[in-house]
This record gives structure tokens, C-alpha cells and sequence, in this order.
């Protein structure tokens, strides 16, 4: 296979001949003003509602209070439950016990 030089009417030569054809029709934009104009750019904004922002809130707090359960702790616990030691009569009712007392804490909607 013979590959030919791009020549002077090549498909390459002609698309960049374009390209700056068109670089050189586009208006300068004065630095600042993309839009070219002297009006003032429309920027893309959001908002939040409240109700929206105090359940972020809400989630925040939520988080910030909750103890976090360590990779250690974790093992530890695997462990424990692979082991039967929470089914003992005495252990579930401790372990209950605490659970209904964490449940009870929680605030009423």
C-alpha cells in the first residue's frame, strides 16, 4: 500500500483552510463578556427549598450524633453473634431492652 502526501486540494488541507476561514469571521469578545455584548450574562443557578434545606439539615445532625461502628468493633461483633453468644436468654433480653429503650428516644413525626 502506498500512502500519497496530503497535497494543496487534500480533504485535510481544505477542512483546515475552512477552520480559519471561519476563526477569522468570528467577532472578537471584549475580555470578560463571553457573550460579546454589553448586557449582563445569564448564570445558571439553583434553589433550594426549606423544607429541603432543614432535611439536610436534619441528615446532618442525624449523622454528626450517631456513634460510628469501627472496623474493629464490627470484627468484634461478627464474631460474637457467629459464636451464639447473643442467643442466650439473658443477652437477648439485655440487648432488647437497650434496643426498645433507643427506639422509645426517637422523635415522634
Amino acid at each position: 500500500m502506498k500512502i500519497q502526501p496530503s497535497g494543496p486540494d487534500s480533504t485535510a488541507s481544505r477542512a483546515a483552510r475552512q477552520l480559519a476561514k471561519n476563526e477569522a469571521a468570528q467577532p472578537l469578545r471584549p475580555e470578560g463578556n463571553p457573550a460579546g455584548g454589553s448586557h449582563e450574562v445569564a448564570r445558571d443557578r439553583a434553589e433550594i427549598s426549606d423544607a429541603a434545606r432543614d432535611l439536610g439539615e436534619q441528615a446532618k445532625l442525624s449523622s454528626e450524633c450517631r456513634p460510628q461502628l469501627t472496623a474493629e468493633r464490627l470484627r468484634s461483633l461478627t464474631e460474637r453473634v457467629s459464636g451464639g453468644f447473643y442467643d442466650r436468654p439473658e443477652v437477648r433480653d439485655v440487648v432488647l431492652s437497650r434496643l426498645a429503650s433507643d427506639l422509645a428516644s426517637l422523635p415522634k413525626d
